[in-house]
């Protein structure tokens, strides 16, 4: 398939969105990735450069399932003259081709470089990040009566209850936190927005003056806002590999999120700060936060479920789990974790604690330490 993907490449290169001469020829190098992912990737290299020039994203069985197709109209979205500013932080469309029953996604190859999490770098890449989030947001803004998303958050309440046989106690939270939400704007609109919704640092490549998002196979142009700094944050701090207990990830949220440190503060300042430059409620905060990790553990469970259904046992690999069939350990992961311990703990919730006089607050500063609680991340 490669070299079909080649050739047909260099055929139509002088009609491709790519400012650059045609190569001789083009290399490919594969991305080692799990069966859980729903594509294979390789990265193109033209000539003899040691630099990768394209990435090829190439959908496994059942290709309706990989989210390339959203990838490809997003990133094509993106492409109107309104999103100028927004080129040269995401990957450029190339092509979409389908070979021998494939869907095969080339995008540019980023130019930064991975991202890679450090608390003594914490507030320069929350400051980097947020300040691309709000440009987004208010590029991307629409507006709409609450109704339009009452039935989408009882229905993903009703799936909650019924999947992870949530207590009654929990689900008065979650109702909850739906009644805030929509209470908030109760006489005005909700605010949606476009979001990449799958913001982990590993989709995030930067350096100085540049940084590059990509993976957008979820992304959503209309989306409940703060979706995107809430992943960014929580998972800042998770270990680079599932391999490791529930619990360190546990740990992780609770340092962010619930507990008194500096790290906490600077998160919940970054929140705050991003709120406010978006006119978003400060006081629907919890509620957003909560909704986001309700929406996480369905999400999660869905992309497993579908992952088993090619042979891929999730959490065969995890010690907590390793006597439970699959169909019962796919309910007992991460998110639906996070989601239970925010809804324990939620007074502790460090962002809707801090006082109002928060609320008037400068750039975020760059700290020179903010050493804290383990789990550490890399340095």
């Amino acid at each position: 398939m490669l070299p079909m993907l080649s050739q047909k490449l260099l055929a139509q290169w002088p009609t491709l969105p790519l400012k650059r001469p045609k190569p001789g020829q083009l290399h490919f190098l594969g991305i080692r990735t799990e069966t859980a992912n729903k594509y294979a990737i390789f990265l193109g290299f033209a000539d003899q450069e040691r630099a990768p020039c394209l990435v090829m994203k190439i959908a496994r069985k059942p290709p309706q399932e990989s989210g390339l197709h959203r990838e490809w109209d997003i990133l094509n979205h993106f492409q109107q003259p309104g999103f100028i500013w927004i080129n040269g932080s995401i990957p450029n469309p190339v092509l979409w081709a389908e070979m021998n029953g494939a869907n095969i996604l080339v995008t540019t190859a980023p130019k930064a470089k991975p991202f890679e999490p450090s608390l003594n770098s914490a507030a320069s890449h929350f400051a980097s990040v947020t300040n691309w989030l709000e440009q987004l947001a208010q590029f991307t803004r629409t507006t709409s009566p609450p109704s339009v998303i009452h039935q989408g958050l009882t229905s993903m309440a009703t799936q909650l209850f019924c999947l992870f046989k949530l207590s009654n106690e929990e689900m008065l939270v979650i109702e909850n936190w739906k009644a805030a939400c929509l209470k908030t704007f109760e006489h005005d609109r909700i605010d949606f927005f476009a979001a990449h919704c799958n913001l982990h640092y590993r989709n995030i490549w930067l350096q100085p003056e540049d940084m590059t998002i990509v993976n957008w196979e979820q992304g959503e142009l209309t989306c409940l806002p703060l979706q995107d700094i809430f992943t960014f944050l929580t998972t800042y701090r998770f270990p680079a590999t599932n391999r490791v207990s529930k619990e360190t990830f546990l740990r992780a949220f609770q340092v962010t999120y619930l507990a008194d440190n500096p790290y906490s503060d600077l998160v919940s300042k970054t929140i705050i700060h991003y709120c406010q430059s978006l006119n978003i409620p400060l006081e629907a905060v919890e509620a957003y936060f909560g909704l986001f990790l309700a929406r996480a553990a369905l999400q999660e469970y869905n992309q497993l479920l579908a992952a088993t259904q090619r042979g891929y046992l999730p959490l065969l690999k995890n010690p907590d789990t390793l006597k439970q069939p699959h169909q019962q350990a796919i309910k007992e992961q991460l998110w639906i974790n996070l989601l239970r311990l925010m809804i324990q703990e939620r007074r502790c919730f460090k962002p809707a604690t801090l006082p109002k006089v928060w609320g008037q607050l400068q750039p975020i500063p760059v700290q020179k330490s903010l050493s804290a609680e383990q789990p550490q991340v890399s340095s």
